[in-house]
């Protein structure tokens, strides 16, 4: 309050030296006012709190005796309570829990004996149904007590008894519901092997029993009563799968698999029979489907209509995917036409297909969207083309599987004949110049192929891919050339993966197998080159926008041949250099039996190339035959002349022997090609003018070598070198000034 008082105060000191007297006392006055307010506010307030404390004071100090009052009669009654009461409560809280524990045991006992009674009426009322034939009302009785032990989980005796009975029944009822079953549906045989005949399935047949005019009331009960028996024993869905098997085994696939049968089906007393009977005229694919309608509106009909629609369903996803298969294998794929002719034929097949589809859907046996027998059946253009490419590649390989020895000579003329004149397109951005040079076919001697012999399988395969060529420019379909195409070109691959294989023991022990092999490859190959440009302008104008020639198949066929007769080169000039292993050099061949034993080693080489000779020449071209013949005499002349030059001292006895030698060799060797050649040459033989030239140095003189190397422009210049020449002068001759004069003019 004076904190008040005072800034009051001091405002007022503050704005004194502002104001004039008159002001001054204003203030005055209106402080002393404020001041006698403020003291009685303060008198109120210390009455209020002060004067009236005592009556306060007093009636707090009441409420306080009260309060001790009451607790300590509270202590006295809880005293009480502790002392007397508390152990007689815990005793009667004690026993009233036991006695509702034991309540609740004899209730709990009650409820078992009541429930053991109940699923025992039931298990005898169960026993009554069955007996009755109420299935589905003993299936529900059953399976609903089953649940009420399992739940139960019942320890005693009298709970396994129970358990045990149960399961003992619901098997004999299992058990009773198949031999329903089997009554309504009487198959014969019940089972059938995977190898069958046809007087054997002549004997098939069902009999679908309908014993009342309640036969289908009765058969729905069961059906039902085995649907409730799924949680325990799956008895339907197995029943349902048995009964496709049978369906499939022993009526679906003979009808697909036997033309001579047919379905036939005859009302009975109480039951529909359905069975097959022989026909002397084989059914045709129409009647086949006629007979499969008949056997699935049978199995249809003698449903109960309450489970028709999931039976059928069923039944169709059990056995159609397999007679859909069954159907293609051995009806439509041998239905499908050879030729053009047969295409009408085959369009009424593809309408009753269509027919025999829409009429399993109707029934319910397969969905709207299932077209399998129809997408097949319409898509005969790439099924003739299928089966004609299969045809194509078994006729070729039984075509590479025959003789290779079998053989015929081919002409010139005839190889010119079989390749039809050449229409090769032209570059448009050809100038008009070259552009009339290029028109027009090539010269008749371009594809001219050499005479030989080549085997009658080539000539064969080769009038195949002709004919492939030929089939395709017949065809509507982008796709049927294309696969045709493709066909021919897989023909040619079986060419090369098959020859080598199947012929190759033979190829690799007889010269004449590889010759020959060597012709094939090259004939084929000959023909390749030309093969797609023949056809080139019959084609239809899409399939001319891709390659159609064989070109890179020619040169691996090419290739083929040349690796063929190389191995076989390879192996005969391994037997060469064996034999002139006998020999391992020339030096002292005037020596005794040194001369005769070079002789026999050259002998005996020179017989065995006239030998190889006489097979080569009957089969290889004129001149492949010359060039490997001259490749094997070659090995021997470059022997002879390699082992000359290597001796570094030459006797005139030895270098007469040599002489011998040599004129020997050079004599003989036009007789190995068969008197086809008077002289040999380098063409021939790469070692040929090499030999001549050494049997010229040995039987001539100093001069006459310089003479002939004429300052390394003469004939000896050009089949040695300076270095040889040199070393053949220093063995055959002295050291005389001579000699050194002869070297020096030879220079290196």
């Amino acid at each position: 309050m004076a904190s008040g008082i005072g800034s009051l105060v001091s405002n007022i000191l503050q704005k004194s030296s502002a104001l004039d007297d008159n002001v001054i006392d204003d203030s005055l006055q209106k402080l002393e006012k404020k001041t006698i307010t403020l003291k009685g506010q303060i008198c109120e307030i210390i009455k209020a709190e002060y004067i009236n404390f005592d009556s306060y004071v007093d009636s707090t100090v009441n409420l306080e005796q009260k309060l001790t009052e009451l607790t300590a009669e509270y202590r006295r009654v809880s005293n009480r309570i502790e002392q007397e009461l508390k152990g007689r409560l815990l005793k009667s809280t004690d026993k009233r829990e036991e006695l509702k524990e034991r309540l609740q045991q004899i209730e709990t006992r009650i409820i078992s004996v009541e429930t053991l009674v109940s699923i025992y009426q039931n298990l005898e009322s169960s026993k009554a149904d069955i007996k009755a034939e109420k299935f589905v009302s003993a299936a529900k009785k059953l399976n609903d007590e089953l649940q009420k032990v399992e739940v139960a989980k019942c320890e005693a005796k009298v709970c396994r008894a129970l358990v045990h009975e149960l399961t003992k029944e619901l098997s004999r009822l299992n058990l009773r519901l198949q031999e329903e079953w089997n009554r309504a549906f009487v198959w014969t045989p019940r089972h059938v092997h995977d190898k069958t005949t046809v007087d054997a399935a002549c004997n098939f047949q069902l009999k679908v029993h309908l014993k009342a005019a309640g036969a289908i009331t009765h058969l729905n009960e069961v059906i039902i009563a085995m649907q409730m028996m799924n949680d325990s024993a799956k008895l339907w869905p197995k029943t349902v799968q048995l009964f496709g098997e049978r369906l499939l085994a022993i009526l679906l696939k003979p009808t697909v698999l036997y033309p001579e049968l047919r379905i036939v089906k005859s009302q009975q007393d109480h039951g529909i029979l359905v069975r097959f009977e022989r026909s002397n005229e084989p059914s045709d694919t129409t009647k086949m489907y006629k007979g499969l309608e008949t056997i699935f509106s049978v199995v249809k009909l003698v449903m109960p209509e309450d489970c028709r629609a999931e039976w059928v369903q069923e039944v169709g996803k059990l056995t159609f995917v397999e007679l859909s298969d069954l159907i293609i294998k051995h009806r439509l794929a041998t239905s499908i036409p050879k030729d053009a002719t047969q295409l009408d034929e085959y369009q009424t097949l593809i309408n009753r297909t269509a027919e025999f589809e829409k009429t399993l859907v109707t029934l319910g046996y397969i969905g709207e969207g299932c077209t399998l027998l129809t997408q097949y059946a319409n898509d005969v253009h790439i099924h003739v083309a299928a089966m004609k490419c299969q045809d194509i590649l078994t006729r070729a390989r039984a075509i590479l599987m025959k003789p290779i020895h079998d053989t015929v000579t081919v002409k010139p003329q005839e190889v010119l004949e079989a390749l039809a004149p050449l229409c090769i397109p032209v570059a448009t951005t050809m100038s008009g110049e070259e552009d009339a040079n290029c028109k027009g076919t090539l010269d008749g001697l371009t594809f001219e192929f050499p005479s030989c012999q080549v085997s009658k399988s080539v000539v064969e395969f080769r009038d195949l891919l002709t004919q492939i060529l030929s089939d395709c420019t017949h065809c509507s379909t982008f796709a049927a050339v294309s696969q045709l195409l493709y066909s021919a070109r897989m023909a040619v691959e079986l060419f090369c993966a098959v020859l080598p294989c199947y012929h190759g023991t033979l190829i690799a022990a007889i010269p004449r197998a590889a010759a020959v092999q060597h012709n094939n490859c090259m004939f084929l190959a000959h023909h390749l080159f030309a093969l797609g440009y023949q056809f080139y302008s019959r084609l239809p104008e899409q399939v001319n926008t891709v390659s159609t020639t064989f070109v890179d198949q020619a040169v691996a066929v090419r290739q083929l041949g040349q690796e063929c007769f190389t191995s076989e080169l390879k192996k005969q000039s391994a037997i060469i250099l064996d034999s002139l292993k006998a020999v391992p050099d020339l030096k002292d061949v005037s020596s005794p039996g040194k001369g005769e034993e070079v002789d026999k080693c050259v002998r005996h080489v020179v017989l065995h190339l006239t030998q190889l000779s006489r097979v080569y020449a009957e089969v290889l071209p004129a001149g492949v035959y010359r060039k490997s013949v001259g490749i094997l005499l070659n090995l021997l002349v470059t022997r002879v002349v390699s082992s000359t030059l290597a001796l570094e001292d030459i006797s005139s006895t030895d270098c007469t022997e040599l002489s011998r030698i040599v004129e020997g060799v050079i004599k003989s060797g036009p007789s190995v090609l068969l008197g086809e050649v008077e002289t040999l040459n380098t063409k021939i033989c790469p070692g040929w003018s090499r030999l001549e030239q050494l049997a010229t140095v040995l039987n001539c003189g100093l001069q006459d070598i310089v003479n002939a190397w004429d300052s390394g422009s003469g004939q000896l210049a050009k089949d040695f070198s300076a270095q040889e020449i040199r070393g053949l002068i220093k063995a055959l001759f002295q050291n005389t000034d001579r000699r050194a004069a002869a070297l020096t003019k030879i220079s290196v």
